[in-house]
């Protein structure tokens, strides 16, 4: 670990902590979340070594277009079931999205920031396989830590809830 790297880190615990308390000030419960660019070659190397078993992540690799994204954990999660999976889950991420409180820098790319992982089942109840019963028909979920990997950079998201 370089000397600079736990500085980092916890400039972005700060920043998040000085977000939860502005939502706290403002009497609201909101998304907070933090973004930096971060010196780290292999974010779904770092993401599969920094899971715990009990939660959830998130990984997805272009490496011809020079693309990572990795998610770990669980900021904020949003569930739907039935007909109407979509939708509600559109909505529901727009809400917390439009009143998060954010401190990332402008002009971010796409895949790096706050970025909602997850899935939907073809059916509108949900699956009864074995290995997807454990899933609901529709999850949303903004890890708790997100490092996405654009053209040879890689930016850090810490989010809270």
């Amino acid at each position: 670990m370089a000397p600079e790297e736990p500085v980092a880190a916890l400039a972005i615990a700060d920043a998040l902590g000085e977000l939860a308390r502005t939502a706290q000030r403002r009497g609201r419960a909101a998304l907070v979340s933090v973004t930096r660019e971060v010196e780290l070659e292999d974010p779904v190397a770092w993401a599969f070594g920094a899971r715990l078993a009990t939660d959830r992540w998130f990984a997805w690799e272009e490496p011809d277009a020079g693309f990572a994204l990795a998610g770990v954990g669980t900021a904020a999660e949003v569930v739907a079931r039935g007909a109407g999976r979509f939708a509600d889950v559109a909505s529901s991420c727009a809400r917390l999205g439009a009143g998060r409180l954010a401190d990332e820098p402008v002009g971010l790319p796409a895949g790096a920031g706050l970025v909602w992982t997850g899935g939907f089942a073809f059916d509108p109840d949900g699956c009864t396989a074995p290995h997807f019963a454990s899933l609901p028909p529709a999850l949303m979920v903004a890890p708790e830590v997100a490092l996405a990997r654009v053209d040879g950079r890689t930016y850090l998201t810490a989010a809270a809830h």
